[in-house]
């Protein structure tokens, strides 16, 4: 990364070529025998430049998380060595110490020649049901439509590039150079994809949350990160894609693909997505992780209430003041949001003092009070 030149101003690299679908990898590179004899693909939830994630059933017919990491994807830096797992990346050393309600948790962990293989929980709900919309109107009928023209989408920077989204076509004739896979590895054909259990697909398919429905997820996320940040660990990609949401607005922190464990030092490099960064990051300086992710939480919460970006560039997210809200909310509210939107980083609230909010004292705890 060029650190003389913005982040915000640098040249986008042209994309990746185009990639050959899940089910096909998975052909040429089948899970080992101690995952197959316990799990059955069943699905696609997505793809990116780190690998791909799938669904998968368990015997109890339960299903689960599985998301598939390219070895040659991660950098020497994010490798570690854990004291059960062995060598693995940080990204798993991570995840297996983070047991809180409101990250996802990790199940299992396999490996074979090209992948490092995670199982976590799979929560949430298919956003782009309609059944589900309804069942969200019914928990609060305020909800109101709004053009989400201005809302941009997610631009990841260096670990996420997507796959190219046609499917390639499954050959069932194995080339002769290749072994035999297992007999066990039960891939379908091909993996059915399944809709975006996440936060950003809620925003967009129910519109805008309420006032207190925004404070009830908001608070969840707050209590992961603040757990996070308890065990020294940064997240460093904090966004609505990053977070599951249930229809009873129950919700998980996923991905700790940037994450990374802080002992106050600053980083120099920044693997996140462009619209959560903060100014320091967007201006290409040294950054440290609590005070970024503040930031981020500040344009995640933004978001929730407000369907749109706070800022429409980088340059105005350095310099401007974030776009007054399309909605009335309380005046707590606004306070945190602007609280955590602080130019300066150190001006921005620790983690704790979020948690602490009055805006944040006054959430319910049952979904039946919103």
């Amino acid at each position: 990364m060029n650190e003389a030149t913005p982040l915000h101003q640098q040249q986008e690299q042209s994309p990746p070529a185009e990639q050959p679908c899940p089910e096909q990898v998975l052909f040429h590179h089948p899970p080992p025998a101690a995952f197959t004899d316990k799990y059955i693909i069943t699905g696609e939830l997505g793809s990116g430049g780190f690998g791909f994630v799938v669904t998968a059933i368990d015997s109890s017919r339960r299903e689960w998380a599985v998301k598939f990491i390219y070895k040659d994807r991660i950098s020497a830096e994010n490798w570690c060595q854990d004291k059960l797992l062995g060598r693995v990346p940080l990204e798993i050393h991570i995840l297996s110490r983070m047991h809180h309600p409101s990250i996802i948790g990790m199940v299992d962990y396999y490996e074979n020649d090209a992948f490092c293989i995670l199982v976590t929980e799979l929560h949430g709900a298919a956003w782009k049901d309609e059944v589900v919309c309804d069942a969200i109107d019914s928990i609060d009928g305020s909800t109101q439509l709004l053009s989400m023209t201005d809302r941009v989408s997610s631009i990841v920077i260096a670990a996420s590039s997507p796959f190219g989204s046609s499917k390639l076509q499954f050959n069932q004739q194995l080339p002769f150079h290749l072994p035999t896979p297992s007999a066990d590895c039960m891939i379908p054909e091909p993996l059915i994809r399944r809709s975006s259990m996440d936060l950003f697909e809620c925003i967009e398919q129910c519109d805008h949350l309420t006032e207190p429905q925004a404070a009830y997820v908001f608070k969840q996320v707050v209590d992961g990160v603040r757990f996070m940040h308890s065990k020294n660990v940064v997240h460093r990609d904090i966004k609505d894609e990053n977070i599951v949401i249930d229809d009873q607005f129950r919700v998980k922190i996923i991905d700790f693909g940037s994450a990374a464990v802080d002992v106050g030092t600053p980083y120099r490099t920044f693997r996140g997505t462009i619209q959560y960064a903060a100014p320091e990051i967007l201006r290409g300086e040294k950054y440290h992780g609590r005070p970024c992710d503040i930031w981020a939480l500040g344009i995640l919460l933004y978001i929730i209430l407000y369907g749109e970006v706070p800022f429409s560039s980088g340059d105005q997210a350095i310099s401007e003041s974030p776009r007054a809200p399309r909605f009335q909310t309380s005046a707590e509210c606004q306070h945190l949001i602007y609280w955590m939107l602080q130019k300066k980083s150190t001006r921005r609230p620790t983690i704790e003092q979020v948690f602490y909010h009055p805006w944040l004292l006054r959430v319910p705890t049952r979904t039946s009070s919103l």
